[in-house]
């Protein structure tokens, strides 16, 4: 308790930052994970992914496509 009333003005400072990366950096992944876990009806499941992986292919084209992207915003 003593080294918050002793460092109360440098967090106070670093507050606004702390609030600001987590809202608009560690929540927006959380309900991106969450999202990839929900099928069309919006029930939590596995089904897409087991959809997505029993489709090989789809993972090879998804990872060629984006280090095309990457490649091209790296020479952009």
């Amino acid at each position: 308790m003593n080294k918050i009333k002793k460092y109360y003005l440098e967090i106070l400072f670093i507050l606004p930052l702390a609030l600001y990366i987590l809202g608009f950096t560690v929540i927006p992944i959380f309900k991106t994970i969450l999202l990839g876990f929900q099928n069309k009806s919006g029930v939590f499941g596995l089904e897409t992914y087991k959809y997505l992986f029993a489709k090989k292919i789809l993972i090879w084209l998804s990872l060629i496509l984006l280090q095309l992207q990457l490649l091209e915003s790296a020479f952009n």
